[in-house]
């Protein structure tokens, strides 16, 4: 290996190594269930406030789209990466039409995880109607 060779190659690896060690600590931890609940039940009630109480489409999207930032930043339980994911895209379609989660119902976990989310949402101070994990 030439010289030249040698020393992009070490640059390459240089920069790969740089991007795992720097690439995991940007990532945020999952949440455990009672943590992954409260972010669940504060948006949901925010949304549930807005639908109540705004006059237009437009007060209802800011819920929508508070709802979306607090769910991209975090990471859901490991068991709730499929429904993180669609739950966001459900979301996300909702933006434009916000009032579209009041007619289609939303993404669920698999029924297990559900009935394990529901009996965790009672120590969770965020969760007064959980009704999201009970409702199929």
């Amino acid at each position: 290996m030439t010289p030249r060779r040698l020393a992009l190659a070490f640059a390459v690896a240089a920069l790969g190594l740089s991007a795992l060690a720097c690439g995991g600590a940007d990532a945020p931890a999952p949440l455990t269930d009672e943590e992954y609940l409260a972010v669940l039940c504060v948006g949901q009630e925010r949304y549930a406030v807005a639908a109540e109480t705004a006059t237009e489409a437009a007060g209802i999207a800011v819920a929508v789209v508070a709802f979306l930032d607090d769910l991209r930043a975090v990471a859901p339980p490991p068991d709730l990466g499929g429904f993180h994911a669609a739950f966001i895209a459900y979301l996300e379609a909702a933006v434009d039409d916000p009032t579209r989660p009041l007619a289609v119902a939303p993404p669920l976990p698999a029924e297990e995880v559900r009935a394990r989310l529901a009996r965790r949402a009672r120590d969770v101070s965020e969760c007064r109607d959980p009704a999201f994990l009970t409702e199929r």
